[in-house]
């Protein structure tokens, strides 16, 4: 993600040459601010010191780079909102007219033009947000059909029947089984059976599959 930001981005700027591209994101107080730092770095390595990434709250700052682009003769500045939307932030603290990025520059004899569009608008950072979707997609559909696999394993693997007895008929097909053994369990149809329902009652002898891991509960298959 870092690599494309950087090659999509920076590219627009590469033909610019006497003016420094600032952008300017939001910044944050979580050790992911080291994020920031890890684009500028990577920005002017690819396309020359002339870029530069500060942030509105955090590190690197506001008073930091625009020392840094003073130092270093530059008389023209692009500020670019490296945020998704070009919001609050970019109207008061980038473009505003008291106390912003844009009055910081020219108070120092630097001209400003302002980039007002948000990277969310930007085609190469829509497709970055896109291909993780699709490749979350692709996990979690995975992931489904390891789980019904292993499911049915387990099934196939724990599950055993046995015989019983309705001994009454509860709500939403679910019933009270007694085995051979006197023991009691809780059962409900199993998804063929639902389909084809005709009714279960009290004295009917059924086929339940129980299963290892709860012997309290299963499921009937087959009824006489």
């Amino acid at each position: 993600d870092y690599e494309a930001v950087v090659q999509e981005i920076g590219s627009k700027f590469k033909e610019l040459e006497n003016q420094a591209v600032v952008l300017v994101g939001h910044g944050t107080d979580h050790p992911v601010w080291s994020s920031y730092v890890a684009l500028h770095h990577m920005f002017r390595e690819r396309f020359g010191p002339n870029i530069y990434v500060g942030v509105v709250e955090g590190h690197p700052s506001r008073d930091g780079i625009v020392n840094a682009v003073i130092r270093s003769g530059i008389k023209r500045v692009l500020l670019v909102p490296f945020m998704l939307v070009a919001g609050n932030h970019f109207q008061e603290d980038l473009a505003g007219n008291e106390d912003s990025w844009k009055t910081n520059f020219e108070e120092k004899g630097v001209v400003v033009s302002v980039d007002p569009t948000g990277l969310g608008y930007k085609r190469e950072i829509i497709d970055i947000f896109c291909r993780h979707m699709e490749e979350a997609l692709d996990v979690s559909l995975e992931q489904v059909r390891k789980t019904s696999a292993q499911n049915r394993d387990m099934s196939k693997e724990d599950g055993y029947e046995v015989q019983g007895v309705v001994s009454q008929a509860l709500s939403n097909a679910m019933f009270m089984v007694e085995l051979k053994d006197s023991h009691t369990i809780l059962a409900h149809i199993s998804g063929s059976m639902r389909r084809h329902f005709v009714g279960i009652l009290p004295g009917d002898k059924v086929t339940v599959e129980l299963f290892s891991h709860d012997q309290n509960r299963g499921r009937i298959i087959f009824f006489d």
